[in-house]
């Protein structure tokens, strides 16, 4: 591969990275008109189409990387997660599997597994799953948080605190964390501490609508309706339908008399 070619895949692999999905597609398929047989664009663009629920497109492409490359573990990981966000975990378990039959230190695959078998209750494999992946990689910051999703299930809050807090220190932008570590504070009634991560999570992605619901919950239980309300109000603009958000507000107008 030229020098020109691989400057260029590694910027569209850091426009994927920073997020930025569709700059990255824009940069893939300029980079598929000079080499259209791309290994490295045909999965940078299938892991886009997927991150933004392109799932067709996103088969299509990750395929054609597996044409390619047959035996890359990314990519057969990725094709998993296609199935899994379709709902076919068996479709997406045997992938997996086939992922670390290749490489079995692959942490992301081995994450993957332990969410598909916490999913069906089977605790065992779940944390066994967790396990290995933490092993494979210690600093797999989703390999902490879904282990404490596993705590958390199981009634070990503390534990499931202690998860949250190291992938945390892994990726202290890791808005999911600090969500878990809302509602985990505000199970065991520490308030203060509900409130400080749920904030955090709203700065680092104000586009969600779960952590405004939970701070709503958070204040209400505060006995700070006006801003309980505010944040109500705030999470049903962004999801009108998740669940709980109107019951939500509707028990807050009724304590407020409205």
């Amino acid at each position: 591969m030229d020098s020109d070619l691989q400057s260029e895949i590694d910027n569209a692999e850091q426009l994927y990275s920073s997020k930025k999905y569709h700059k990255a597609i824009d940069y893939c398929q300029l980079i598929l008109a000079r080499e259209p047989r791309s290994f490295e664009a045909y999965k940078i663009l299938g892991r886009c189409m997927l991150s933004i629920n392109r799932l067709q497109e996103a088969e299509k492409y990750l395929y054609k990387a597996n044409v390619i490359k047959p035996q890359n573990y990314e990519v057969i990981k990725d094709l998993g997660n296609i199935h899994k966000v379709k709902g076919d975990l068996e479709s997406a378990k045997k992938l997996y599997f086939q992922s670390i039959s290749i490489n079995n230190s692959y942490a992301p695959a081995l994450t993957n597994l332990g969410i598909i078998f916490l999913e069906k209750k089977d605790y065992k494999n779940a944390k066994r799953f967790f396990n290995a992946a933490i092993k494979a990689n210690p600093r797999f910051s989703s390999a902490w948080v879904n282990i404490g999703s596993f705590y958390k299930e199981k009634g070990k809050i503390n534990k499931a605190i202690l998860a949250n807090k190291q992938a945390i220190a892994i990726d202290n932008k890791m808005s999911i964390a600090y969500i878990n570590l809302g509602s985990f504070y505000k199970e065991i009634d520490d308030l203060e501490e509900a409130e400080l991560n749920t904030r955090q999570a709203i700065r680092l992605n104000n586009t969600v609508a779960i952590p405004y619901l939970n701070l709503s919950s958070i204040l209400k239980s505060k006995g700070e309706l006006d801003s309980a309300e505010v944040n109500a109000r705030e999470a049903i603009k962004l999801e009108s339908n998740l669940k709980n958000c109107n019951l939500n507000l509707a028990l807050i107008l009724h304590e407020r008399g409205k």
